[in-house]
Formats: structure tokens, sequence, C-alpha cells
């Protein structure tokens, strides 16, 4: 006898070959499934849906209680027919998210731009103050120039007036004359 390809197996190869893993070609005789079952299948010949509840190879996994039906998926994958109930999210239902969820990401989104504008503003007064200050420094001194400018003017003004004939004109007038001057 020879054997048979194509998925079938039986004297004449007329009879299909069940659900083999890999797609492998099941005996060409009995149509046992050499390395086990495909997922979402059991059995010898890997004919056999797996039960309601459970998926995977040779249907060792359950599906998961948080689906909308609980205990009811797809035999192959594990996702969950009609969804998953609140709270609970992806294929599986196996990851909880807190319905609540978008108010916090909202409260975080709002704390975020607070402090953002803190910052910010923060920044403002700082410029602003240096601005004021650096204001004031040039306005002292102008003032400093203006009035050592006024000041060397007066001094001057005061020694253009001075006569140069006199000699220490402080202490008085020269050309006067002095009781130092009759002195024996």
């Amino acid at each position: 006898m020879s054997e048979c390809d194509d998925g079938k197996f039986g004297l004449k190869c007329d009879q299909p070959c069940g659900f083999c893993f890999g797609k492998e070609q099941c005996h060409h005789i009995n149509g046992t499934c050499l390395n086990g079952c495909d997922r979402g299948y059991q059995g010898i010949n890997c004919t056999q849906a797996c039960p309601e509840g459970s998926f995977d190879y040779n249907c060792t996994e359950n599906c998961s209680v948080n689906c909308r039906v609980p205990g009811r998926c797809d035999v192959i994958t594990g996702r969950c027919n009609g969804g998953c109930q609140t709270g609970w999210q992806f294929d599986r239902c196996d990851r909880y998210r807190d319905p609540n969820i978008k108010y916090c990401l909202f409260l975080y989104g709002i704390l975020a731009i607070l402090c953002l504008s803190v910052m910010l503003n923060i920044i403002l007064i700082f410029r602003s103050c240096r601005n004021k200050v650096r204001k004031e420094q040039n306005q002292l001194e102008k003032h400093t120039n203006r009035f050592s400018t006024e000041l060397t003017t007066r001094n001057t003004e005061l020694y253009d007036k001075v006569d140069d004939s006199a000699g220490y004109q402080e202490l008085g007038q020269l050309s006067q004359p002095s009781h130092y001057d009759q002195l024996p």
C-alpha cells in the first residue's frame, strides 16, 4: 500500500486528516496526528474541536471568566466571544482597566498644564525683575554721570575765576597789609 498525501488517509486515501500540528500529514493508515493537534482541536485524529470554555493546543487553556459571556471564547485564539466585561480589555479580557482611567488622565493633563504655567510665570517674573533692575542701574549710571559732569564743570568754573597773581587765595588776599609785616 502506498502512502497518502494532500491531507488524506485510509485504504483508498479518501478520508481527510484532522487538524494536525503545523498542518502536517497524518498517518496514512489510521489518520493519527504524529506530533499532536493544532490549536483548537483534540483527540487521536485531531478532529474534535475544543469543548466550550477551553482553547489552544490540545485544549489546555481555559477561556477567561472576564469575557462578556464568561468562559466562551474562540477555540483557537482564546478571544472572548462578544467582548469583555466592564473594566477588562484585550482579546482575552485578561487585563483590568479602571473605568475611571480617563478621569485620571484628564487630571494628570491638567496638572501638567498647571506646572508648565507656573514655570512660565516664574520665568516671566524673573525676566521682568531683571529688566527693571537693569533699567534702574542705567538711570543711576546716567544720574551719576550727570552729577560728575556738573561737579567737574563747577570746579572748573571755580578755578577759572581764581586770580593767578594771588597766592594762597583761601588764606586771604596778599595785597592787603598784614600785621605780621610789621613785627620787629
